[in-house]
């Protein structure tokens, strides 16, 4: 399957299917395909740019890994969704008058989060990280026309303004991304073409889909490098994913929910395992800082190596998980005693 990327979809919809009709299993079945699921398939279907299809897997999973945290975030949406359904109306009706009046073709579409770990913790921070709003168009020069109109009405978030139509993000997203303030309300927007739009949720099924194997097989090495598929620690890998900068201006891709020791082992293994603290944003902040899409992140590090096993609880991807735990087992394997 491994080879045959078609037969790995068909892989993601059986167990799609399987997650759906899992009720007559024990649960001790359940949680353990779920677990898989989460650990292997969803970051798989995530380098796919299957991003519709990963997040199926993930919030089908999390339903049956965290039944009372799920629902309580399903009606926490559901009220923010009916109290600002006046809101959202004017917003909408304000930028059609805007698009129709320069005759731009759109199409508005409300996207609330999916349950997911990140998203429930982030729930305190509301509206803002709940919802997006996608703007679609006919074509790539009418996306930049809708920024400009949509920026004219209201006013953007300094540094939240993301490319992604000429500098496509790791797993292939195109899409213009802003943030603006809409009357009280700040909200996210995201720009692509209706042609494109399909492209994000296809992914890899998609013509014209860039494939990047490297990518693609690093990922299976992180994957199978681990102690265990079933490994739960490691199931806070996410299918969402975020874009974080360094104070070069390189762009860099990692699960939501990463934090600043991620970043550190994603650039490089010895910046990891030498990191001593992050600068975000100019701020110095903790190695254990999860991480925000458009933050700015540099990495201060030690002369010598500083792993300490608590590293594992601030880390979320496979790579620097991975790094860590060999660390730690070749210091025992010396006689050396790892700190706490």
């Amino acid at each position: 399957a491994i080879e045959d990327i078609r037969v790995l979809c068909l892989k993601f919809w059986d167990r799609i299917d399987n997650l759906q009709t899992i009720g007559a299993l024990k649960p001790e079945k359940q949680n353990l395909i779920a677990e898989e699921t989460r650990s292997v398939y969803v970051p798989l279907a995530s380098h796919l740019g299957m991003g519709y299809v990963a997040s199926e897997l993930d919030a089908l999973s999390l339903n049956i890994l965290y039944p009372r945290r799920a629902t309580t975030y399903a009606r926490a949406v559901a009220e923010l969704r009916q109290r600002l359904e006046a809101p959202l109306r004017k917003i909408r009706s304000e930028l059609n008058k805007e698009f129709e009046h320069h005759k731009v073709s759109v199409l508005l579409k409300d996207r609330w989060r999916p349950f997911s770990i990140a998203a429930a913790k982030s729930m305190h921070r509301g509206f803002p990280t709940l919802y997006t709003l996608e703007i679609q168009v006919d074509r790539t020069m009418d996306a930049y026309l809708a920024l400009g109109l949509l920026h004219r009405i209201y006013p953007p978030i300094p540094g939240k303004l993301r490319d992604h139509l000429n500098v496509t993000s790791q797993f292939g997203y195109l899409a213009l991304k802003t943030t603006v303030q809409a009357g009280e309300h700040r909200m996210r927007v995201e720009i692509t073409t209706r042609k494109l739009a399909r492209f994000n949720e296809g992914g890899v099924l998609a013509p014209g889909f860039e494939f990047r194997r490297a990518n693609f097989e690093g990922l299976m090495r992180s994957l199978l490098e681990g102690e265990s598929a079933f490994d739960t620690d490691s199931l806070r890998l996410a299918s969402a994913s975020i874009q974080v900068y360094t104070p070069l201006g390189e762009t860099r891709s990692l699960p939501e929910g990463s934090s600043a020791l991620d970043l550190a082992f994603d650039i490089h293994e010895e910046l990891g395992l030498h990191a001593f603290r992050a600068r975000i944003n100019g701020q110095t902040r903790h190695l254990k800082t999860r991480l925000l899409d458009g933050d700015q992140v540099g990495i201060e590090r030690y002369d010598t190596p500083h792993v300490l096993p608590k590293w594992l609880e601030w880390a979320v991807t496979p790579r620097a998980r991975n790094s860590i735990r060999r660390y730690l087992r070749s210091r025992v394997k010396d006689g050396v005693p790892n700190g706490s």
